[in-house]
């Protein structure tokens, strides 16, 4: 998976924004993060119209950052 980092303070962030929030820059670079460490998760067995039946979402440490994914 990939975070964004950003060129000035280094800060990193799972979503793409239009400023850093650290330093409020607007040069990021993506950089491949590794596999996300999770320390959370939960499994959804209902389910809005239009999703799977049941997945798993996950809160992790991805690089430097908390992200939240589905695990796949």
């Amino acid at each position: 998976m990939n975070v964004y980092r950003c060129e000035t303070c280094g800060n990193e962030i799972f979503e793409r924004r239009a400023v850093c929030p650290g330093c409020l820059d607007e040069r990021f670079v993506e950089v491949e993060s590794g596999e996300p460490e999770p320390f959370v998760s939960s499994m959804l067995t209902v389910t809005p119209a239009g999703f799977e039946d049941s997945y798993e979402l996950i809160i992790g440490t991805l690089g430097k950052t908390k992200a939240i994914y589905r695990r796949v």
